[in-house]
């Protein structure tokens, strides 16, 4: 894998294209068409992620009594926003005097109110990897769908601002107290169990505009590749869609080794190519999705 070179360090360390598999039933046919057609992808909630541990809140309560202070302070004026100063200074005073700054209850209620704002962020995920069996099977419905190929040029925040997932064998909490909400998150989104580590997922997190559609720069989605077992006809309209798109994209086609368990990813080139334009009309006459 090569990395690009660039002034920026936020780049220097994320490679050179990210990638991100796709199966193309039912409504996903049409969601590949507004990325190759329209520039569309989407962000999805970390409520939606397949591991269930994964994005799920925990955190380290142990702090002293003066930085509970602070952080019962900002908590009360989050939640009761009509009182004033000196209530949110007495709630928090008489929570720590009484103890219950270390009851369950009032850790509940933080973690509640972490993990509400953990599942309201925008989430992309994207790997290193492009020749992968398993996240073809997972991701790509058995190898059938397609996988979409990013490119790194700094000028999308999508794949520039992206970061990358540490494994961990062991269970790595935030601090409830020591860390900022957006440092909690950030921690909480970036680590896996190391039994995902295959993947070489890296995340680009939206802390302000949340999950849902996003556009990004045409010049960033620069390659598509057809999955070994994708049906002739979704091939043939992926063909259809990259002839009709603005920014041009490469066209691959994974294939089953020879030689052993892996995946070769091989370039259609423009003759190879004819046939998979042919017919194309009824195609347009007979969309399967909605």
């Amino acid at each position: 894998m090569s990395f690009m070179n660039s002034s920026n360090p936020l780049l220097n360390h994320i490679p050179k294209y990210l990638y991100r598999y796709r199966t193309l039933e039912g409504a996903a046919l049409f969601h590949a068409e507004r990325t190759i057609l329209h520039n569309e992808i989407y962000l999805t909630s970390p409520s939606k992620i397949n591991d269930p541990f994964d994005c799920e809140v925990a955190l380290d309560f142990d702090a002293a009594d003066a930085d509970w202070h602070k952080s019962l302070f900002g908590l009360s004026e989050r939640k009761q926003p009509h009182l004033s100063k000196a209530d949110h200074a007495a709630f928090a005073e008489s929570t720590i005097s009484s103890g219950r700054h270390k009851d369950k209850e009032i850790q509940s209620l933080i973690l509640r109110e972490l993990q509400e704002k953990v599942n309201s962020v925008g989430l992309l995920c994207l790997t290193e990897r492009n020749d992968c069996i398993l996240m073809w099977s997972h991701y790509a419905a058995s190898h059938s769908g397609i996988c979409f190929e990013f490119s790194n040029t700094g000028s999308d925040i999508l794949i520039g601002q992206s970061q990358r997932v540490t494994y961990l064998q062991f269970y790595k909490k935030a601090h409830a107290i020591h860390d900022n909400m957006e440092a909690q998150v950030d921690r909480i989104l970036r680590s896996k169990a190391k039994c995902w580590a295959y993947e070489a997922e890296w995340r680009k997190i939206d802390h302000q505009a949340g999950h849902g559609l996003k556009e990004f720069d045409p010049q960033i989605l620069t390659g598509v590749i057809f999955g070994c077992k994708i049906a002739e006809a979704n091939e043939k309209r992926i063909m259809k869609w990259l002839s009709e798109r603005e920014s041009p994209m490469n066209a691959y086609k994974a294939r089953q080794s020879a030689d052993g368990f892996h995946i070769e990813i091989e370039r259609i080139v423009q003759r190879d190519a004819v046939w998979l334009l042919e017919d194309l009309r009824k195609l347009d006459k007979k969309k399967p999705y909605p």
